[in-house]
């Protein structure tokens, strides 16, 4: 009806119920949420400074007054209830749409705006998607009816698994309530979580056979994280130029995903048990394989993104015989290539760390221990991961011990975020939480191997394209405060290392357990400290007045960027060296900023610097808007700003004060500069290239060899190619008797 230009209050209200009754009527729409939000705004209407021309471009005010032949609307009130009320139309531009699945159920989507741009639509967001359903400790299955998470006529995200928040002592298992759904950044969490989010382009694409998908792999550690808890994965879409559509997916986490004993193989059609989540991941692929055309995609143009343990995931499929052929090209941002433990190792492991700290370990009858094991709660089965864990600080060593879980009953055989050099490797991945070579799933050959695995895999006739990308300070994420301690007082990140490696020359301390020979003995710890401060000076761009970049970069290249070389080096040896590239980025940010911590901050290219940069470059309102951390939690009378692992993140910019004292308020958003965003820009440029012509942008390894193999150097600039860059920094470990044992677990 038409709308009276100058109308009253009462009139104002009496049209927009009226509106909102006749779609009602025609949809079957839920009133309470639509009456709800006039209760809070009375006022509907504006001045006609408010309003848009009918039918202007890219206004969605505009468009729904043509619609409904409104003479008068006010664009900024009434772009809150778009969603509901361009539902009656089917407008791909602004509307609720429908696509109808291989299955003929119909999967509905809405036209998502960005916060500065209400207005205007930057996606369309298919969120919500049952893609599979597992008993527990169970491969999972499509599921027997189509189902779709719903907010009355909304999609919305499904519930996420069931986690570890701080990934260290605490479950995080809030039920999932379909009447007050989980909408951004609100984790509700179900075991029936196995759903997916589609986002594709607002234009329609001129690609003949579609447009290239990404299945974005999220991180987390395999403990923690979902399909949403990253942030804005949707933002690529738009940052990418509309080329792509990005799927973004929820496995099992923790013990709920990886698991793995003897007692569950005898139910386990595999014959075998374990890597849970990564046959969910395989299952939301073939999900995509057989849908995304419906979408505007390309089902023979997908590709992998994983950062941190959705990077290591990437790694597992590559050898994985049912992961290869149902995805093209893969990137992996920091992946831990330590997949390494057997079969046999992974059942005796868990049943020691795992089963012995739960009520069921000394039933003897099968289906007894799994029908115990069965009724356990989410809880007390996250909680037998960690059992005699320590978290508090432990002072009594050389480097306060923050994260104290290596030894019996620790979970991880992580790297002392404090000493930022490895601890224990004696335990090997001792991890629940990651995926492990079952022979089955997993293939590593006779011995287990990940490397035996990558070769035989880019062996084959038609492998799928992969970049194995690092960073030079990936500890930086959470900045050591005795390391930063040393570089303030004077002793020196360099005096800090040489003490406590200098302990290492004895084979029975604690860190040397796994040497392969003496290690860091007195003779050549100064050789081999000179060779890594030498390297670091020729090669970094952070701004470091105490010198402790190098016992960054040493770490970096200990745990994570010599152990990718060697698995691209692997995959080489096996052929297609022209499929095969591996980098690192060097670039730092340009401001110290507040990224695992807000307590330091992190001023090196620190662990999630690339995809952080890459992502927040995506943002539609604009790249230079300031880096919004994803959740705010109250504590006591502040607010803080928590990512989904429970860590406090993106504080900003700041003083120096603790933040007990100063709070949440003292620390702004992060506001990237024109070179951050160039870097993220240049991400962005080299993966879509790859993409699409599998290239990035710097050469192949081209070369199974150390000596002539070709590396990326990820700048803000285009990339360059460096001619077996890693060999010195790595060679330098090797010779000291560091082995695949010390590569990290993430």
């Amino acid at each position: 009806s038409d709308y009276p230009p100058d109308g009253t209050e009462d009139q104002d209200m009496a049209w927009a119920n009226g509106l909102i009754r006749n779609i009602i009527n025609v949809q079957n729409f839920q009133i309470q949420q639509m009456q709800a939000w006039l209760d809070a705004n009375p006022t509907l209407a504006g001045t006609s400074a408010n309003c848009y021309d009918n039918g202007a471009a890219g206004s969605t005010c505009g468009e729904v007054k043509a619609a409904y032949q409104m003479s008068e609307c006010c664009g900024a009130d009434l772009s809150k209830v778009t969603p509901y009320v361009v539902s009656m139309r089917d407008d791909s531009r602004i509307g609720t749409l429908e696509i109808s699945l291989s299955s003929g159920d119909v999967v509905r989507g809405h036209a998502q705006m960005s916060v500065l741009k209400p207005q205007t639509p930057f996606v369309h967001a298919f969120r919500g998607i049952k893609f599979g359903e597992a008993e527990r400790w169970m491969p999972p299955v499509e599921p027997a009816h189509f189902f779709q998470y719903m907010d009355g006529v909304r999609p919305i995200d499904g519930p996420a698994c069931p986690w570890i928040t701080n990934m260290y002592n605490k479950t995080f298992d809030a039920p999932f309530n379909k009447t007050n759904p989980a909408l951004e950044f609100d984790y509700e969490t179900s075991e029936d979580c196995l759903n997916l989010n589609v986002f594709t382009p607002v234009s329609k694409s001129t690609e003949p056979d579609g447009l290239p998908v990404i299945i974005w792999l999220h991180g987390g550690s395999n403990v923690a994280g979902s399909a949403t808890s990253h942030g804005p994965i949707e933002w690529l879409v738009h940052g990418m130029n509309n080329s792509v559509i990005v799927v973004s997916i929820n496995s099992r986490l923790a013990a709920l995903g990886f698991l793995a004993l003897e007692v569950l193989a005898t139910e386990d059609k595999r014959n075998v048990s374990g890597n849970y989540a990564i046959l969910d991941q395989q299952l939301a692929m073939r999900w995509v394989k057989r849908e995304i055309k419906n979408f505007g995609g390309n089902p023979n143009r997908v590709t992998l993104l994983g950062q941190s343990s959705g990077g290591t995931n990437i790694m597992a499929h590559l050898i994985a015989p049912d992961s290869v052929p149902l995805f093209a090209s893969a990137i992996s941002l920091s992946g831990s290539p330590n997949i390494t433990m057997n079969l046999a190792d992974k059942y005796e492991q868990d049943h020691k760390y795992w089963l012995d700290n739960t009520n069921c370990s000394g039933i003897e009858a099968a289906t007894e221990q799994l029908a115990c094991m069965r009724d356990l709660s989410v809880a007390q089965v996250m909680q037998a991961m960690d059992k005699n864990c320590k978290t508090e600080v432990e002072s009594n060593a050389p480097f306060s011990r923050h994260i104290a879980c290596s030894g019996a009953g620790g979970r991880y055989n992580l790297w002392e975020q404090d000493s930022q050099v490895p601890v224990d490797p004696s335990l090997g991945q001792m991890g629940l939480g990651l995926p492990f070579i079952d022979g089955v799933t997993l293939h590593g050959g006779a011995d287990s191997s990940i490397l035996t695995g990558l070769k035989k895999t880019f062996s084959n006739a038609s492998p799928p394209a992969i970049i194995f990308q690092t960073l030079s300070g990936e500890h930086d994420w959470v900045p050591s405060s005795v390391v930063t301690k040393a570089g303030d007082d004077g002793k020196g990140a360099r005096g800090l290392l040489s003490q406590q490696l200098s302990a290492c020359g004895d084979r029975n301390h604690s860190c040397c357990r796994s040497c392969e020979r003496g290690q860091f003995g007195a003779t050549n710890l100064t050789d081999f400290l000179d060779k890594v401060w030498q390297l670091a000076a020729d090669d970094s761009e952070v701004k470091d007045p105490n010198n402790t970049y190098p016992a960054y970069a040493l770490t970096a290249d200990a745990g994570a960027t010599c152990g990718n070389v060697e698995l691209a080096l692997a995959a080489a040896s096996g052929g297609h060296t022209d499929k095969i590239f591996v980098s690192t980025v060097v670039t730092p940010p340009s401001y110290a900023l507040f990224a695992g911590s807000c307590n330091i901050r992190s001023t090196m290219p620190f662990h999630s610097w690339d995809y952080s940069a890459a992502l927040q470059a995506s943002n539609p309102d604009g790249a230079m808007q300031p880096w919004q951390a994803d959740k705010m939690v109250k504590s006591g009378e502040n607010f803080f700003k928590v990512d989904p692992n429970g860590y406090l993140v993106n504080c900003g910019l700041a003083p120096d004060e603790p933040l007990e004292e100063k709070g949440f308020e003292g620390k702004p958003p992060y506001q990237p500069s024109h070179r951050d965003v160039k870097f993220g820009k240049q991400l962005l440029r080299q993966w879509l290239a790859f993409i699409q012509n599998g290239n990035p942008g710097w050469d192949p390894v081209t070369s199974s060899k150390w000596s002539d193999y070709k590396h990326g150097k990820i700048t803000d600039k285009p990339a360059a190619t460096v001619v077996s860059y890693k060999q010195p920094a790595c060679d330098n470990l090797k010779q000291a008797g560091v082995s695949t044992s010390w590569w990290w677990v993430n």
